[in-house]
């Protein structure tokens, strides 16, 4: 019994003295607190502390991170948090496979094969057009971080199915994938609260978020992060309840919320972003049958009624909102017309000058990497008047338009990895949607519609691959995931979690 006390009060000393050292430690690094070697330290420290809660739920997390607009920016690069959550659930998944045999990842060969071709092509791109570069490692090349996002992006794919998601907790991990892109909203309100709150752009990057809100024009302010908020919201909304859920008048509420969160959208001043919300609605209404329904004529009046009221106030509206219904046939104020089309004109002159370039990268793509002194001079060149600003653009491959960031970029091999996958994930969503497991028929049926029209989205509206790949992999990684693979017409009835490699 002595033993067993001093055995106690020892090993209690040996933790209290190491607290205490690793305190005085802390104390002395916070007098530099911005210091990269201080919020290293901090970072592994509460990276410890939270190791169990990692080892745990490390799935959730990277599922909850996947849409965060939250950015560590005490880490090189700055990389965003889904990034970091990526590598770590997949760590984790790895070694949990290596030591526990009867673990293992939900095999789709049918999409795996897509995406380790596609992650062949960007390395062999790389490799060939000078690297994978990353100013922020003090590296000679620019441009490297988006072949992270994408090389991240296959990789989160594989952390997603690495187990799968029981039906009960089905709804609340859904949830969590859609609203966590709420955050965007976060570096709006900071900017709108004043100089007091602009600490929260070091976690809450700015973007387009703040730079809508300078459109040269002071009365022109755009609220891009609210609509990136409402289109989060907008999703949730649709994948919880279904049209037919929206729509129950037993619960008017949601409707109202609906409505509102539409009107909400629009002060981003995007016209892409009602056109998007309005084709996903229309697909989502085919796909739950409602086009011989009762609810046809409802959605049909509805519109009229909307369009009745729009029309006379339309030009009384705030500048973003009219700038957002431009493309409509309504009278809207010049200047938010002549905004719009702007950039419309702006992008159709500089995709007229790269699609002379495409045949120069079909066989060999012309890869992210960027000489830092053919940036500083075209910058320079733009900042003076010299060249235009799709100049900027192009030399950093920011071309607004998905089939040449694919084209250009990766070429002919790269534009049809990403076809494969495109075709591989339609069957995959599809056939999640027919033979799914009813409890999950809702959140099926919103997955299919979300991936069919992010296709239609890419391919026509707007596009970048090097950040859209993440949307196309976490549909289909959290598809699989909820239903344990792919379902077939034989698994209707049995256990919806079962593995399926039957593709």
């Amino acid at each position: 019994m002595p033993i067993m006390f001093h055995s106690l009060v020892g090993g209690r000393l040996l933790i209290l003295g190491i607290c205490s050292a690793l305190a005085v430690l802390l104390g002395y690094l916070i007098a530099t607190p911005l210091a990269f070697q201080t919020l290293a330290i901090v970072a592994v420290v509460c990276g410890i502390i939270c190791l169990p809660l990692l080892i745990r739920w490390h799935h959730f997390f990277l599922i909850l991170s996947w849409n965060a607009t939250f950015t560590l920016f005490f880490l090189p690069g700055q990389p965003s948090l889904s990034m970091v959550m990526t590598l770590i659930s997949f760590g984790f998944a790895l070694l949990d496979y290596c030591v526990n045999k009867k673990k293992h990842f939900i095999s789709v060969p049918a999409i795996t094969w897509p995406l380790v071709f596609l992650a062949l092509v960007i390395l062999a791109t790389a490799k060939l057009t000078g690297g994978i570069g990353l100013h922020s490692l003090g590296s000679g090349v620019y441009g490297g971080r988006k072949y992270y996002f994408l090389l991240i992006a296959i990789l989160g794919y594989f952390a997603l199915t690495s187990q799968a998601i029981p039906v009960e907790r089905a709804l609340k991990t859904a949830s969590a994938y859609f609203l966590s892109g709420t955050t965007g909203v976060v570096s709006n309100i900071a900017y709108l609260l004043g100089p007091g709150f602009y600490f929260l752009f070091y976690l809450f990057p700015t973007g387009s978020t703040v730079s809508a809100m300078h459109t040269g024009l002071d009365y022109l302010i755009r609220f891009s992060g609210v609509s990136w908020a409402s289109i989060a919201v907008y999703y949730y909304m649709l994948m919880r309840y279904g049209i037919r859920g929206v729509m129950d008048f037993t619960a008017p509420g949601r409707f109202v919320v609906f409505l509102a969160i539409i009107g909400a959208s629009t002060l981003g001043g995007f016209r892409s972003v009602l056109l998007v919300m309005a084709t996903v609605f229309l697909v989502q209404f085919y796909f739950e049958g409602l086009f011989r329904s009762a609810y046809a004529p409802v959605i049909i009046l509805a519109g009229v009624l909307l369009g009745a009221l729009l029309v006379p106030f339309a030009d009384k509206l705030p500048l973003a909102v009219q700038r957002s219904l431009s493309f409509l046939p309504i009278e809207v104020d010049p200047i938010a017309r002549q905004n719009a089309q702007a950039t419309l004109d702006w992008r159709l002159a500089m995709w007229r000058i790269l699609l002379k370039e495409v045949p120069k990268y079909l066989v060999v793509g012309k890869g992210y990497a960027i000489n830092p002194t053919d940036l500083y001079l075209t910058e320079e060149g733009v900042r003076r008047g010299f060249y235009d600003t799709t100049e900027q653009s192009m030399i950093s491959s920011d071309y607004h338009n998905g089939p040449l960031t694919v084209l250009i970029p990766f070429g002919i091999a790269g534009a049809g990895g990403f076809l494969w996958l495109c075709l591989a994930g339609l069957r995959v969503v599809s056939r999640n949607y027919r033979y799914g497991d009813p409890a999950l028929r809702n959140i099926n049926t919103f997955l299919m519609t979300l991936y069919c029209v992010r296709i239609v989205v890419f391919l026509t509206l707007y596009g970048d691959f090097s950040t859209d790949l993440a949307t196309f992999s976490g549909t289909l990684g959290l598809s699989i995931a909820l239903n344990g693979g792919v379902r077939g017409r034989e698994q209707t009835k049995t256990n919806p979690n079962a593995p399926d490699q039957v593709v």
